[in-house]
């Protein structure tokens, strides 16, 4: 059986870290999704998911300089879960992006060139 693990985001990020870890740079981020419709009002409605990323500096990826809150990026990668033990002895699961290819999409150039 085949199976895949594959994910495709496009978003806002919410926030960025960058830390030495394993004698490599470790990109930490988070990353908004929104998805907008009309509920049976015709109400529109927009529901935001967030996802937290991380990427790994390599030769194989290009690593994002000067990530910040407010970047339009395209990802993809593959989901992961890590678990870990809380302080009230409780295992707990985190679901996270190890991001395998991103690009930081300027909105405003992208516009330009489709209006010319």
């Amino acid at each position: 059986m085949v199976s895949v693990n594959k994910i495709i985001l496009a978003g806002t990020v919410g926030s960025a870290s960058v830390f030495e870890a394993e004698g490599r740079r470790l990109l930490r981020f988070t990353l908004a999704t929104n998805r907008a419709y009309l509920d049976a009002d015709n109400t529109p409605v927009v529901v935001t998911t967030w996802f937290n990323c991380k990427l790994w500096e390599s030769r194989r990826c290009k690593f994002p300089e000067g990530l910040k809150k407010g970047d339009s990026v395209n990802l993809t990668g593959r989901m992961d879960s890590v678990r870990y033990d809380g302080d009230d002895g409780v295992t707990h699961t985190m679901y996270e992006v190890l991001v395998t290819s991103v690009r930081v999409v300027n909105e405003r150039m992208e516009l330009e060139k489709s209006d010319s």
